[in-house]
């Protein structure tokens, strides 16, 4: 039931980039400029670091499954304007009404895609690989997890985001029971800050290349 929650939900997040995308390319139909890419670094930077917190949710042999607290924290590097590497370390619990609670450690590398860089607001999404390893139960498992989210810049290099991710495990004993319902997944939403820093030197060479472009024009006008 969570499952198809999240894929409800990725539906309605992908039509609204639809639209917002559509959106871009009327505002931007001559393509990127110099200015745009300053933007770039006067919103974000080449670095970040990241907390959030929120709700987990398990998908696995039991029924009735809680939503438990979740949190996240992690550092992302940005390979482009649109592409960034980033790893995290989460903490969270999971439960079933009654039957099972525990505490989870996870450790995630993702690689994120950010769809508009160079305004304030941005949907992303991303996906990777991750170890999630439980307290009690003493067993831990590889995963793949994915998700969508948006971000909105409030202030120069300081993002609110909100997320929801599906992650997917190699067991089927996240909770301590082997049952016929396949491997064990879990759901995290979150919201949360990215703290952004880094990039003065691409942000200068941008700025040299615009003011030897302006000369380039003066001359161009004198003659």
């Amino acid at each position: 039931m969570k499952s198809r929650l999240f894929f409800k939900l990725v539906t309605v997040f992908a039509f609204f980039i639809g639209i917002y995308t559509n959106a871009q390319d009327v505002v931007k139909p001559e393509g990127l400029t110099d200015y745009d890419r300053l933007v770039f670094y006067d919103f974000r930077g080449t670095n970040a670091f990241n907390v959030s917190g929120g709700l987990a949710s398990i998908s696995s042999d039991y029924d009735n499954s809680e939503f438990k607290f979740q949190f996240k924290a992690g550092y992302k590097r940005f390979l482009s304007n649109y592409l960034n590497l980033n790893l995290s370390v989460g903490s969270f619990k999971l439960a079933n009404t009654d039957l099972f609670e525990d505490q989870y450690t996870s450790i995630d590398l993702n690689i994120e895609f950010l769809l508009s860089p160079y305004e304030r607001f941005s949907p992303f999404a991303y996906g990777g690989y991750g170890i999630v390893s439980a307290k009690d139960i003493d067993t831990s498992a590889g995963k793949v997890q994915a998700g969508l989210g948006a971000e909105y810049i409030v202030y120069d290099g300081l993002a609110i985001k909100l997320y929801a991710e599906y992650n997917y495990t190699t067991s089927d004993e996240l909770e301590g029971v082997i049952g016929d319902t396949g491997n064990d997944s879990f759901l995290r939403f979150g919201l949360g800050l990215n703290v952004y820093f880094g990039g003065e030197e691409q942000r200068n060479k941008l700025l040299e290349n615009q003011d030897t472009v302006i000369k380039s024009n003066q001359i161009i006008i004198d003659n």
